[in-house]
């Protein structure tokens, strides 16, 4: 194998320490995390309905039918920038950060409710689980909000099959949880001004505790709208004119990421989010698990750095 690999892209972010991982040194090192991994294969996906049981013992229950059920999730730690991007954002127009995540007490854990209500995609051999759900606080009575939970579940990652003994496992590129939910997190933080318009709002990071282990996970906005690859655009945009807005606003976008600091990675339809009838915010930008650095003059101090 070739040793001319670019190395990982590790960036610098707030309370790093949060994103601790410590990879194999050794080969020993490397055959135990791999057992290890291969152990935790056997955990089921999560089940949003109930189970054969649970129906049977329903008096209403209707033959055939199952009824949803939501799971509730706890939060042992969470991830502890300076300042939350919505209270640094002093211009109009971003969509509104639900009550609950303002209130004084979002800041504390324990006061923090957490349920997942819906698969959005989820499945073996992949770096994240990602669900609909909802937040809400103990100490209040403003209604749950509907948010999207992005969890790096180990369990369901590709197992690493190479170890370099100077590079580490793939050379640097098992996408182990802290580093995914790390990358994940710069990017929103390097885009704060972009929050709660063309990307959605970054509400916090979190370390749950799920079967069969302790997961990273982002809790974001829930953005209303249609994955790009479900929709047909010349059906919601029929004039070419519109077109070609539509894209230069893609475009734009995505200029302003890289000005920002911030090269996606990975544009591709089921990243884009579709808002028809939002005529300024047309296309929200999610998934930001390949995203990369942008060294260059040109990058803005958005208020992180």
């Amino acid at each position: 194998m070739s040793d001319n690999i670019a190395k990982p892209f590790i960036p610098e972010i707030e309370d790093p320490c949060f994103f601790h991982f410590e990879p194999p040194r050794d080969d020993a090192a490397f055959h135990e995390l791999r057992e290890h991994y291969s152990k935790l294969r056997s955990a089921p996906l999560l089940r949003f309905t109930e189970t054969d049981e649970e129906h049977e013992a329903r008096i209403d229950a209707i033959a055939g039918e199952r009824k949803a059920v939501s799971i509730p999730i706890t939060a042992t730690a969470r991830w502890k920038p300076s300042q939350a991007p919505w209270s640094i954002i002093t211009e109009e127009g971003h969509r509104p950060v639900p009550a609950v995540v303002r209130h004084p007490d979002f800041q504390q854990l324990d006061q923090l409710e957490f349920r997942l209500v819906d698969r959005l995609k989820t499945g073996q051999q992949r770096c994240a689980q990602v669900y609909k759900g909802t937040l809400s606080l103990q100490s209040s009575s403003e209604p749950p909000a509907v948010v999207v939970f992005k969890i790096f579940q180990e369990c369901y990652f590709p197992l690493p099959t190479v170890f370099h003994p100077e590079r580490g496992m793939h050379y640097g590129f098992w996408p182990d949880g802290a580093q995914q939910a790390r990358v994940h997190t710069w990017a929103h933080q390097q885009l704060t001004s972009m929050q709660g318009k063309q990307i959605p709002w970054l509400y916090g990071v979190f370390k749950f505790n799920l079967p069969p282990e302790e997961a990273y996970g982002l809790v974001t906005e829930y953005v209303e709208g249609m994955l790009g690859y479900c929709v047909q655009l010349d059906s919601i945009w029929s004039s070419k004119d519109e077109m070609r807005k539509l894209a230069e606003y893609a475009l734009s976008t995505a200029l302003d990421m890289s000005e920002r600091g911030v090269i996606h990675g990975d544009l591709m339809k089921q990243n884009l989010i579709i808002r028809q009838g939002d005529a300024k915010f047309p296309i929200v930008f999610i998934d930001f698990g390949n995203a990369k650095g942008v060294e260059d003059e040109t990058r803005i101090d958005n208020g992180w750095e």
